[in-house]
């Protein structure tokens, strides 16, 4: 899966592997092993919700190792701190 971030201060393009809990509620995701760029060596844990077909909401917290992900990852999402929208484009 190809993630493609687009943000005032960030426009690149990456590769990373995930993993998926929806057994969770709110839902969760980590991001892992990116191939450049920022993140590289380390672990975005997040929480996530569906919207429709196209829509994700994404709330991330970086780690450097997975014994913190667990423990920092975001009980709920924060609409005043950190909410991402991902919509899947044409």
């Amino acid at each position: 899966m190809t993630w493609i971030i687009k943000q005032q201060f960030l426009d690149d393009t990456f590769k990373a592997h995930y993993k998926l809990d929806d057994s969770k509620n709110p839902k969760w995701i980590d991001l892992y092993q990116f191939n450049k760029g920022l993140m590289r060596g380390k672990i975005l844990t997040g929480i996530y919700e569906t919207h429709g077909q196209d829509t994700l909401l994404l709330d991330f917290q970086p780690v450097e190792d997975w014994i913190e992900a667990d423990t920092s990852r975001p009980k709920e999402f924060n609409e005043i701190e950190k909410r991402y929208l991902v919509r899947k484009s044409k």
